[in-house]
């Protein structure tokens, strides 16, 4: 059974790259799009299943040469945490906000993309279920990203990145791109 899995997920992932493939013949010179996006942050001595951040974030690019494009993207991604999976109500609320400056290359169906810029990175705590909007301190941090997927404007894509904090922090997710025209 596993054999037959494998066999349709390798077909799917041809067909996906063939369509993407065409379609990047067609690359438009400026696209805006919208990224959904789940991460894992692995933060140093903080191993935890709470460590899933969900967001959105919009982007704009702008085609530089055939295949490169120079781009720029802000976002909003969220994470709540308990300190144990008996405890009825979560503890804190993680948000970031970041914004960067994209260099992207489409390839064959494929997309690299290297991002850099600055996160804004806050954490409040919640009290009885209740968020307290005052109770957010947000720090300003370095943060870079390299992303690999397949399709150009509209795709998937695995996500890699490092925040420059005081202990550092990796973040590993996936994620979709639909480009909006």
């Amino acid at each position: 059974m596993k054999k037959y899995v494998l066999i349709l997920l390798v077909l799917c992932l041809t067909g996906l790259s063939a369509v993407a493939q065409t379609a990047a013949r067609e690359e438009p010179v400026t696209s805006f799009g919208v990224k959904l996006a789940v991460a894992y942050e692995c933060r140093p001595g903080d191993l935890s299943v709470w460590n899933l951040r969900y967001g959105l974030a919009l982007d704009f690019l702008y085609q530089m040469a055939p295949d490169l494009y120079l781009g720029a993207e802000a976002g909003a991604f969220f994470g709540f945490h308990k300190l144990s999976f008996s405890d009825p109500d979560f503890d804190r609320v993680f948000a970031s906000f970041p914004v960067h400056v994209t260099f992207t290359l489409c390839a064959g169906g494929f997309l690299f993309q290297a991002a850099g810029g600055v996160v804004a990175d806050g954490q409040a705590v919640l009290v009885d279920g209740v968020l307290y909007a005052s109770d957010f301190v947000f720090r300003f941090y370095p943060d870079f990203a390299l992303r690999i997927g397949i399709g150009t404007m509209t795709g998937f894509y695995l996500k890699a990145g490092y925040t420059m904090t005081e202990t550092g922090r990796f973040t590993f997710g996936l994620g979709l791109r639909l480009g909006l025209f």
